[in-house]
């Protein structure tokens, strides 16, 4: 594991915070972070009780996660086949509840999504002519080194998300935070530059989504 650590350091130092933060710059970049949270509504509700309403700001980490490039682009060319694919299976008769029968009994959630799926099948099947699928495909580099000590990265799904709309908003402000805190204090970035953090603009995809199917 050290060995693939160091590779991967060398090959991306910019993709590390320096290895010892003074308490100094971490206090400083935790202010920075809960105040652009606050400015920039990047918030929380701590809970439910809507006439007592605590909020704080959304979970994010300190520093971009660093990925490799064939792996990004690999993701955001197959996000279009893989969105397809699972609107296909919820289109499909059978599949999901054959699926997902084992774990009904467990999920309360998922129950009373397969309950509503159901209920519409059983009353006169899907009336509607369009569908709009949100889909939040979640992802984890695997790196390894190889017998000649190069450095392997793969992209791995770990996670797809249907219910996923809320986030696209967090997901574009997150963005947003780290080119910020990348700019504001560069010397706790090992040459990271905010170019090198892509624009996300799922903030405006999702609404005209929802917008598109509307109409």
């Amino acid at each position: 594991m050290n060995d693939l650590q160091a590779e991967f350091e060398r090959r991306a130092p910019q993709a590390t915070v320096v290895d010892k933060i003074s308490k100094e710059d971490l206090q400083q970049l935790l202010e920075l972070i809960q105040d652009w949270s606050a400015a920039h509504g990047m918030i929380v509700a701590e809970s439910s009780d809507r006439g007592n309403a605590l909020w704080k700001g959304a979970s994010v980490t300190l520093s971009p996660s660093c990925v490799p490039r064939n792996c990004f682009d690999f993701g955001v060319e197959i996000a279009p086949y893989f969105s397809l694919l699972f609107h296909r299976i919820s289109l499909h008769p059978t599949f999901l509840e054959d699926t997902l029968k084992t774990v009904l009994n467990a999920d309360e959630f998922t129950k009373n999504l397969v309950d509503i799926y159901r209920k519409c099948k059983d009353n006169g099947g899907f009336e509607q002519k369009l569908s709009l699928g949100i889909y939040r495909s979640d992802y984890m580099v695997d790196m390894r080194l190889n017998e000649s000590g190069e450095l392997n990265a793969r992209l791995m799904q770990v996670e797809v998300n249907a219910v996923a709309a809320a986030f696209s908003h967090l997901g574009h402000l997150a963005t947003e935070l780290h080119q910020y805190l990348v700019s504001t204090m560069p010397k706790l970035f090992k040459g990271m530059c905010c170019k090198n953090i892509p624009d996300n603009d799922s903030h405006l995809l999702v609404p005209n989504a929802l917008q598109a199917a509307h109409h």
